[in-house]
């Protein structure tokens, strides 16, 4: 079975220019690479893993402890950054054009700038 989780063209565009300008390792880094997206490898690096801040992508991860709750917790983050940074790519190119929306998404993706909390904002206004 394979899942796909669909995104706008002009977000898809850039972001596959990012994995080709910085590389695999800028992937990992902003939790996109298959690893963090592909559930079953995250459950098992969960479990096979020492600690939480591990695998997960929250840069600010301090769980100390590795257990179901934090799993749930931690699972869904990989999607809900691609879909927050999909919806905020949207909205400033809706508003700025898609070159300012590139650029927001380079400065992001290179670490320029950083998104606190980026796997839940698209749920905030």
């Amino acid at each position: 079975m394979n899942v796909n989780v669909k995104l706008k063209k002009n977000f898809q565009t850039a972001l596959n220019q990012m994995r080709d300008k910085y590389g695999e390792e800028f992937e990992k880094l902003n939790g996109f690479a298959d690893e963090n997206l592909n559930l079953s490898e995250f459950i098992d690096a969960f479990v096979d893993k020492q600690n939480t801040a591990d695998t997960t992508i929250d840069a600010n991860a301090n769980v100390q402890s590795k257990d179901i709750t934090n799993l749930i917790s931690e699972l869904p983050k990989p999607y809900l950054k691609l879909l927050g940074y999909n919806k905020l790519f949207y909205e400033i190119q809706k508003k700025y054009g898609f070159q300012r929306a590139k650029e927001w998404l380079e400065a992001e993706w290179s670490g320029k700038i950083f998104t606190h909390n980026s796997a839940d904002i698209s749920f905030r206004p």
